[in-house]
C-alpha cells in the first residue's frame, strides 16, 4: 500500500464539511487520484467496521498543519490541532466532522482553511485509489480542490466545533444542549486522556 496526501459552498447540515468530491485528481508525485461514488463508500464502510469504530472513536483521524504524517522533511511539526470525528459520503462527496483546538483556529485565521486528506490505498489500472483516511491537513492550497474552506464555512459550525483548553468537563457540558456537541466533547476527553 501507498500512502498519498492532498496539499497543494457552504457548510453541510450537522456540521459537516465536504472534504472532497468524485473525480480524477492529478497529484504531484506524478500519479491521478481516482476518487468515485464505490470508492467513498468503501472508505466510509472501512471507517465504520468494528475494529476501526472502536479505534476511531478513541482517537478520531489527527488534523495537522500539513501532513507530517507522510512528509515529515516538509512538515516537521507533528502536533494534532485537531480530530476527524466521524465520516460519511453523500450525492458524490465525502464529508467529515471535525474539532479544532485553539492551535488549529489560529491556522484558519492564519490562511490554512482548506483540509487535504492522506490517504493510503493502491495503484489500480494507472490511478492511485484510496483505501484508508489517515489523516487530514489543513492546507492553503490542497490538491484536491473540491473540498470546503472551513473560513468561509457559516459561524455556528466553528462554535460548535472548536473545543477550547482550560475548562472542566462539567463546564463544556453544561455549556451546551446539542447532543452532537456533546458527543464531540465526551470523545475528544476520551481520546486525550
Amino acid at each position: 500500500m501507498k500512502i498519498i496526501s492532498n496539499s497543494s459552498g457552504d457548510a453541510y447540515s450537522g456540521g459537516w464539511v465536504r472534504l472532497c468530491t468524485v473525480g480524477d485528481y492529478p497529484h504531484p508525485m506524478g500519479v491521478v487520484q481516482r476518487l468515485t461514488d464505490e470508492v467513498l463508500t468503501n472508505l466510509v464502510i472501512d471507517s465504520k467496521r468494528l475494529k476501526n469504530k472502536f479505534k476511531k472513536w478513541l482517537s478520531g483521524w489527527p488534523v495537522y498543519k500539513g501532513h507530517p504524517d507522510a512528509q515529515p522533511q516538509v512538515y516537521p511539526d507533528n502536533t494534532e490541532v485537531g480530530t476527524i470525528i466521524d465520516i460519511m459520503a453523500n450525492s458524490g462527496s465525502l464529508f467529515c466532522r471535525l474539532a479544532l483546538n485553539e492551535a488549529g483556529e489560529q491556522l484558519v485565521a492564519s490562511g490554512l482553511k482548506y483540509l487535504s486528506a492522506c490517504w493510503q490505498g493502491t495503484l489500480e489500472g494507472g490511478f492511485f485509489v484510496p483505501h484508508e483516511l489517515l489523516s487530514v491537513g489543513l492546507t492553503p492550497s490542497p490538491v484536491i480542490k473540491t473540498g470546503e474552506a472551513l473560513a468561509n464555512s457559516n459561524l455556528p459550525f466553528f462554535e460548535t466545533f472548536w473545543l477550547r483548553g482550560k475548562v472542566s468537563v462539567s463546564e463544556l457540558l453544561a455549556q451546551t444542549e446539542s447532543l452532537a456537541k456533546k458527543e464531540i466533547i465526551i470523545t475528544r476527553i476520551l481520546r486525550d486522556s
